[in-house]
């Protein structure tokens, strides 16, 4: 069935003044003159269109990245289930991470048969014999070939620029309507989808397709009528103003059920596309953005809730039932209702308009906000805390949920502290099969983070600030002493004798030499809202969620200095030598070079398809919290600009200072190169820093020896 899944971010696309295209809507411009600018453009694409994307291009507020030097290992604990389509004995279920199958035969248990990993913020799906096209948000749509339900694989994608709401199929021609417009494309070759046209190049947030016809939801502009049947040269041929935002559309026979926002339900008489009439309309309340008809009823989509509507008289709709809650996903089989969301799979007999029955429901894991390595095992925090073993990192296991709460969770040995809601709780984790919680202290307030040194905990506890509590006997921890910082603390660290913690608008420097009698020492005004805090070697990074990765100079460890930023967007971030990984949102995750902490340099990027929040980094390995699920990477990004800059100077100049440097290293236990690569002067492929790179540098700078090989 067609998707009521609606992207509501494109809402903002949609009012009047908005830009469409490059087309502007005022009140002095009329909606015909609009749409018929809108169709009439020359089409623009980007050189990689149509085309396999393993490097897709993806928008970081300005400029474009480029995922690089992190690859894709595995995933697990997929949380966002967005869209459904249900045929037979299956479901097709949409998540933010990809494609699942499930075994519906039984409605009362349904139950997962294979999965398919497939990157991007997906949002809607359709269903067209053995393929199964997924709307992948800003990097056009993937094809999954789902001949074997039991062995679904991605064997196609096509990218444009934009961002994709919708896709409609009809034989082999795939329509896909996003901010980019309406585009028609050629999917005869799955594997190798192509474009025929985008006849319209302004906002397009659903699509129906019957016959030669398509029929686009375009939003404040509402419906656009098009002749199809040259889909080289598609034809507008009609055009229906609704009242308010044309979200979605459903067609059958010659009605059009238009989802209008905040004037609900339309029904229009398109048996003459060229002239659409006004049938009924229904104030659903709330705003209506998504439809899809059943014989005499429509299900209307309003946010929490769906509505159900008879429209057996088409002139006058009546609303018979509501569906709670509404989720994300919708489709209908054989009296049965099967909706998705955050809470999963549900599925409800309507037994008649009035009656919705609850029959079977597949629930999913909480959302998951953090991550902490420990051995082999990845203890996540957010709704619970499940434990996953990550031994093979491509293939994760999940074990089940300990039961247990958690905003922030840090493992040391045996002993799991948690941070959360009034509490810190202390788990022994030594045996998986009976996890026990073994000591707990009640906290003035919430705590969203915690640092583990010795047998101290240290809370940023929101409105009480900092708390310290000794843990020396994990049984009977107690609070040792406290510090109200001014405003909200949210992450902290502990670098030597002090305490920095993240505090929404401000970076607060307390002294906890006596962890009995904390003192304030000094605060640093950070630009944006703090969210995280990690200091490296007298450098702090303050992630802010508004003006990017804040670093700063700590060579006074109570008076900062601005250094450097990095703007996008930062929630938290982990320094391992000379490079940053910063998890960015819905921006992704990136890692810095940081060689020069002035001048922060991108040295890669992967976007996942949830917001990353959290992550953790161990021996190359990425482990992210996204929201969404977590997610495994492999990093192959490098902190070498320059090999031979051994001392890691600023300038990236190789001199004699850097002979000093390995000197002091190789023989007087001075500091190893901050940059393993950049030591390894000679390029061995093991990259052992060694007497032979010593005798490299001395024949590079005294004499004539060749420069050193270039970095990897």
């Amino acid at each position: 069935m067609k998707s009521l899944s609606v992207v509501m971010i494109s809402l903002s696309l949609v009012v009047a003044g908005a830009s469409y295209g490059s087309a502007t809507v005022s009140d002095q411009t009329t909606k015909a003159t609009v749409i018929t600018g809108l169709t009439s453009m020359p089409l623009a694409f980007t050189e990689n269109q149509g085309q396999w994307d393993d490097l897709a291009q993806v928008q970081l507020g300005s400029p474009q990245a480029v995922d690089s030097n992190l690859e894709y290992l595995g995933s697990c604990l997929w949380s966002d289930m967005r869209d459904i389509w249900v045929e037979g004995n299956y479901a097709y279920c949409l998540f933010a991470n990809g494609l699942v199958i499930m075994d519906v035969s039984d409605s009362t248990s349904p139950d997962t048969l294979s999965s398919v990993y497939v990157q991007g913020y997906l949002g809607s799906l359709f269903k067209n014999g053995n393929y199964v096209f997924l709307a992948r948000g800003e990097t056009g749509f993937a094809v999954v070939d789902v001949s074997n339900p039991l062995d679904p694989h991605l064997i196609g994608r096509y990218y444009t620029s934009g961002w994709f709401y919708d896709v409609f199929v009809l034989g082999t021609t795939a329509f896909m309507a996003g901010s980019g417009g309406l585009f028609i494309i050629d999917v005869s070759e799955p594997s190798d989808p192509t474009l025929l046209s985008n006849p319209y190049t302004g906002f397009v947030q659903g699509v129906f397709v019957q016959d030669s016809i398509a029929y686009a939801a375009i939003g404040y502009l509402g419906l656009l009528i098009m002749n199809v049947s040259d889909p080289f040269n598609p034809d507008s041929i009609g055009h229906y103003d609704t009242p308010d935002n044309a979200s979605d559309v459903y067609i059958v026979d010659t009605l059009a059920y238009i989802a209008a926002w905040d004037s609900g339900l339309h029904i229009i008489d398109v048996g003459n596309p060229t002239n659409p009439t006004f049938v009924g309309s229904l104030q659903t309340g709330g705003y209506a953005s998504g439809v899809l008809v059943e014989d005499t009823l429509a299900f209307v989509d309003i946010a929490s809730y769906r509505k159900i509507v008879n429209v057996s008289d088409p002139a006058n709709p009546e609303i018979v039932g509501t569906f709670f809650p509404g989720g994300t996903g919708f489709d209908f089989q054989d009296n049965l209702a099967y909706l998705v969301g955050y809470f999963g799979l549900h599925i409800r007999t309507l037994a008649d308009t009035a009656s919705v029955f609850p029959t079977g429901k597949y629930e999913l894991p909480r959302n998951i906000e953090g991550v902490f390595v420990h051995d082999s095992l990845a203890f996540l925090s957010g709704g619970g805390v499940p434990i996953v073993d990550v031994n093979n990192p491509t293939m994760p296991k999940p074990y089940d949920d300990i039961g247990f709460i958690s905003n922030e969770i840090v493992v040391q040995e045996t002993l799991a502290y948690m941070a959360t809601q009034h509490h810190l709780d202390i788990i022994n984790v030594s045996d998986l099969s009976t996890v026990e919680m073994i000591g707990t202290l009640d906290i003035p307030s919430d705590a969203e983070g915690l640092f583990v040194r010795d047998s101290l905990v240290f809370l940023a506890a929101t409105t009480s600030g900092l708390q310290i509590v000794n843990c020396s006997d994990p049984t009977t921890p107690y609070l040792t002493g406290s510090y109200d910082t001014p405003g909200w603390a949210r992450q902290i660290f502990i670098e030597g004798e002090y305490a920095y913690v993240a505090d929404i608008s401000s970076l607060e420097i307390i002294n906890v030499s006596d962890p009995s009698d904390p003192q304030w020492e000094s605060s640093y005004d950070t630009p944006g809202y703090e969210q995280d805090v990690f200091i490296g070697e007298n450098i702090a990074f303050v992630s802010t969620n508004d003006e990017g990765l804040q670093i700063l100079d700590l060579t006074d460890p109570v008076n900062p200095v601005p250094l450097g930023v990095y703007a996008a967007t930062g929630w938290c971030a982990t320094v391992i030598g000379n490079l940053a990984y910063s998890s960015a949102g819905y921006d992704g995750v990136h890692i810095l070079n940081i060689s020069d902490p002035s001048n922060p340099i991108l040295a890669g990027y992967y976007n996942t398809s949830g917001s990353p929040n959290g992550l953790f980094v161990k021996d190359s390995i990425v482990y992210v919290a996204d929201g969404a699920s977590l997610i495994i990477l492999k990093s192959t990004a490098t902190c070498c600009l320059n090999r031979g800059n051994v001392e890691g100077g600023p300038d990236h100049q190789i001199n004699i200072a850097d002979l000093t440097y390995l000197v002091d290293y190789l023989f007087r236990g001075g500091s190893p190169p901050a940059c393993q690569e950049e030591g390894n002067v000679d390029g061995d492929p093991l990259e052992q820093v060694n007497v032979a790179d010593l005798t490299y540098l001395v024949d590079y700078l005294f004499r004539g020896g060749p420069p050193p090989p270039p970095c990897p």
